[in-house]
């Protein structure tokens, strides 16, 4: 709020606006920044994961991913506590799909940790 409220008085004192208004609007661009910060403090303590930025290949068959577009994703699993097996050859996704469902987690207000890389 402390990095906002000049400006946005400004804009409200040349717009008329009403001071609840502007308390409004003030306090909405905070609660978004807490939010924006507090996913990017899940995904940092996601740990070393995350790091990894390579593409696959190929796209992950869509039989083989069958929740991949549904809106509940890996949500559902994480809620019912049931675990996930990614299965496939090389290049076929497996990490990009658990990277993206954990970042999704991430975004969803879930802690995420990623195990440890392998020390090859």
């Amino acid at each position: 709020m402390l990095a906002e409220w000049e400006k946005l008085a400004r804009e409200a004192a040349d717009r008329d606006e009403a001071y609840e208004a502007y308390l409004l609007r003030l306090t909405e661009m905070e609660v978004a920044a807490r939010s924006a910060n507090a996913v990017a403090a899940r995904i940092r303590a996601a740990g070393s994961l995350w790091s990894r930025t390579s593409t696959p290949s190929t796209s992950p068959p869509r039989r083989t991913c069958p929740n991949r577009r549904s809106r509940t994703g890996p949500r559902e699993w994480i809620d019912q506590h049931w675990n996930c097996c990614l299965i496939g050859g090389s290049g076929t996704g497996k990490t990009h799909v658990a990277i993206a469902w954990g970042l999704a987690l991430c975004r969803l207000g879930k802690r995420v940790r990623s195990p440890p890389l392998p020390a090859w």
